[in-house]
Order: C-alpha cells, then sequence, then structure tokens
C-alpha cells in the first residue's frame, strides 16, 4: 500500500476496473476467505463471477472456482470437471449431488458464470446470461460451513483442485438474481 489510489504499469487503464483479474496457475494458488453463504438471511442467493481457464481438468479432475463447505458433504461447489466438459455445481446436505452444465467449454475464453439458488424458483447454473443447467430446490445446512475459498477446494488446512486461468468480478448476492439482472 503506497497511496489511496491505485498504481497502474505506465499509467495505462486509468479506470483500475478494465483489463485485471485475478490470475491463478493451478497448482497453488488461492484465496482463502471467511464463509459468506452460513451469513445470509434465508436460502436465497447468488453467486456470479468471470472466469477463463487455461487448461481443462481430465477424468474426473476438478478445478474449483468457489467452495464453501463445512464437510465433504456439506457444501456448494462451482467449479469445471473434467469428464463433463463445462461448468459444475456441486452441492450436499449429507449427500453429494451435482448439477453438469450442458454447454462445452473451450480455454482462453471469458465466460459469464452464475449460480441461482432460489427457494421458489430451484438451483439454476448460468452461463453467459442463459440457464445452462439447473435442479430442484434442496435445502443446505449453510449455518455450519466454516471454510472457504476462491480458486481451490479448501477443507481443513488441505488445499486441492487448484483453478489454472482467471477469475475475475466474484460476487455474492444475498438473494436471487433474475435472470435479466444476471
Amino acid at each position: 500500500w503506497i497511496s489511496p489510489t491505485w498504481r497502474m504499469p505506465d499509467e495505462q487503464n486509468q479506470s483500475k476496473f478494465e483489463n485485471y483479474s485475478m490470475s491463478f496457475d493451478g497448482s497453488y494458488e488461492y484465496i482463502s476467505i471467511d464463509p459468506i453463504l452460513k451469513t445470509l438471511p434465508t436460502d436465497n442467493f447468488t453467486i456470479s463471477t468471470w472466469v477463463k481457464i487455461n487448461t481443462l481438468p481430465t477424468g474426473t479432475a476438478e478445478q474449483v472456482i468457489f467452495q464453501e463447505l463445512t464437510s465433504a458433504s456439506r457444501y456448494v461447489r462451482l467449479c469445471t470437471k473434467g469428464n463433463q466438459n463445462g461448468f459444475v455445481l456441486r452441492y450436499g446436505n449429507g449427500g453429494n449431488l451435482q448439477i453438469n452444465g450442458s454447454t462445452t467449454i473451450t480455454t482462453d475464453v471469458w465466460y459469464h458464470v452464475a449460480l441461482v439458488y432460489s427457494v421458489d424458483d430451484g438451483i439454476k447454473l448460468y452461463l453467459n446470461g442463459s440457464v445452462d443447467a439447473s435442479a430442484a430446490y434442496t435445502a443446505l445446512s449453510r449455518s455450519a460451513f466454516q471454510y472457504a475459498a476462491i480458486g481451490c477446494y479448501y477443507y481443513a488446512g488441505s488445499a486441492l483442485n487448484f483453478w489454472d486461468g482467471n477469475i475475475d468480478q466474484v460476487a455474492i448476492f444475498d438473494y436471487a438474481l433474475s435472470q435479466t439482472q444476471i
């Protein structure tokens, strides 16, 4: 921290909000954060972000964008999974559930991904503003969430399944965004 304004290389990008994202190398870079979902007043929430992946996972390997959990079976995880070819929402409340996006993703392309969790409208995974997958609402025990991270699966001091690419503008809303808002 040097001054109240950020310093940009060669005074480029003066707006400070363009052309910058968090870059993860897929080996051990992640951001550990305090659990946010457990503090929300209702079961309605939205997680929204822009992502670009450098290498696609293979087999059943995952690359995690965002996760919050209390144990291996009580969690919310937004990721890619090798055998799914697209974005995946994995979640559980004592068991493992999964919603697989239907769009095949490619490397070096920016995607807007949003997870909308709604008591009234179910669970929807959006890709670039359109519903890519959905499922019926399933209640989560969010109050016990203890671990949260951007860029990996983080649990009890162990980090795995690192994101290889860029993540930008991660936002968590305490309500379910509509498709128009997304």
